[in-house]
């Protein structure tokens, strides 16, 4: 058994006594807020709108997450004109029937019993102006054979696959000010059990030519809500500083298995059509500036937090007498849609 020098035992035990001794509990004794109304809504064109409505928690409460506003009177307001009220939907969100237009200016104003109340306006952009510029196709047989194949007998199976090269180009407005994000989905349509999308991750680094302002950073799925509740973080945000009234050309690369091919004697024989159909989306937003200021602020917020020594960031927010944000988009898509083939029950 080993032995320790009582002295080391005595220094440990009053180096713990000292730690302990200085801990000391300092009692909060500043002004604590009464909660506030907290609105959040991204408006997007042609579809109706929607917001979302909490209050406020104060810094030190231990409270997991945030309450929801029920019971509020929620008001819709369209270039000045009261709309319509917006109806309670559950979970804090209230949903109206007015789809907005681009160039409408959209004006939230919300109050509740033991609250001050709020309002929040926001214009919803134009939609860009979005054009292919160039599209290349290419199918290859992968070797040697696969799935199951024999080489050296007479039949096997090789996977075939496309490489999809889009390039499309933004023409940006030179009279506004402008602030994009990009997105990139694959979606698989399935006769008999609907339709899968697949978020692609965009990185403007890879895909932009020419000196493109690449924004702030990452965002986390504050664009829109991530199907599979899986963050995702996307380079895919920038404003026209740069390119103001030029084009900004984008190059996107797919690549898919669109078939098994079995080989029998030496001749290729396809399977038939399975019904299924895949499809390439490249979707560019515009987005009004409060919404993109709220982002970029938002995520410098989050990265310094993260530094005990750096200075806090003020999240941007557009909502009077409250917080939060009202923001507003448009989107613009390019989509390319192609045929599947099953062999053998294994698709591609």
């Amino acid at each position: 058994m080993k032995k320790y020098n009582p002295i080391y035992i005595a220094l440990l035990l009053a180096s713990l006594f000292l730690f302990t001794a200085c801990e000391k509990e300092i009692e909060f004794k500043g002004e604590q807020k009464a909660p506030f109304l907290v609105l959040n809504g991204f408006i997007a064109a042609d579809s109706a709108v929607s917001v979302h409505l909490s209050q406020s928690k104060f810094i030190l409460s231990d409270k997991p997450g945030f309450e929801e506003a029920e019971g509020a009177q929620v008001e819709l307001y369209v270039n000045g004109t009261a709309r319509e009220k917006l109806v309670y939907a559950g979970n804090g969100v209230y949903r109206g029937t007015y789809r907005p237009r681009v160039k409408d200016v959209i004006e939230i104003k919300a109050s509740a019993n033991g609250f001050e109340s709020i309002e929040a306006k926001t214009q919803v952009p134009d939609y860009p102006l979005l054009e292919l510029a160039d599209s290349s196709l290419v199918y290859t047989e992968e070797n040697p054979l696969s799935l199951g194949g024999e080489p050296g007998t007479d039949f096997g199976y090789k996977l075939l696959h496309q490489h999809n090269i889009i390039s499309v180009n933004v023409k940006d407005r030179a009279d506004t000010e402008d602030y994009y994000f990009v997105r990139a989905n694959i979606n698989r349509y399935l006769p008999s059990t609907g339709t899968y999308q697949y978020m692609v991750n965009v990185d403007l680094k890879e895909v932009m030519k020419a000196n493109v302002n690449l924004g702030e950073g990452f965002v986390y799925e504050m664009l829109e809500e991530d199907p599979d509740g899986t963050l995702r973080a996307l380079r895919n945000v920038f404003a026209d500083t740069f390119v103001n009234g030029k084009d900004v050309g984008m190059e996107f690369q797919f690549l898919s298995y669109i078939a098994a091919v079995k080989y029998q004697d030496g001749e290729k024989i396809m399977s038939p059509y399975s019904g299924e159909e895949e499809e390439y989306e490249i979707s560019v937003s515009a987005m009004s500036g409060d919404y993109y200021r709220f982002l970029v602020s938002s995520l410098m917020a989050d990265y310094q937090s993260e530094n005990l020594f750096s200075e806090l960031v003020r999240v941007t927010s557009n909502v009077k007498n409250g917080a939060g944000i009202l923001g507003a988009y448009s989107t613009s898509k390019f989509t390319y849609r192609f045929k599947l083939r099953y062999l053998d029950s294994a698709h591609f």
